[in-house]
């Protein structure tokens, strides 16, 4: 689970360690938190086998109270992806509000290559 230790390292100092697994978050949590899955796994091959490298989509959900918050804590994300040591390219962010929960969220979508 090398990946998903790096970003709950990278995400969590974010949120005074709010990160979570997208199924793992607490009910009624704090915010601002973010939550963070692995979308699809694509192991590469080539033609001797595996290659042991894998291409992973991953997705990171910024949850807050307000517009104004989920959009400061997006450009936080970016900027601790871009420093982590996790091998990744930003692929897409879309603004969205929860509704039910009144909350705000940003979604961001990253290609993250692994050996």
């Amino acid at each position: 689970m090398p990946v998903e230790g790096d970003l709950q390292t990278a995400l969590g100092a974010l949120v005074s360690g709010r990160a979570y697994p997208a199924g793992d978050v607490p009910e009624l949590c704090e915010t601002p938190y973010i939550a963070y899955s692995v979308v699809t796994n694509v192991p590469m091959v080539s033609l001797d086998g595996p290659t042991g490298a894998e291409r992973r989509r991953v997705q990171v959900d910024v949850y807050g109270s307000s517009y104004g918050v989920v959009k400061a804590l997006e450009s936080s994300v970016k900027s601790a992806m871009a420093a982590a040591a996790i091998v990744n390219v930003p692929l897409y962010t879309m603004d969205e509000h929860e509704p039910e929960t009144r909350l705000h969220r940003v979604v961001m979508e990253f290609s993250v290559w692994t050996v």
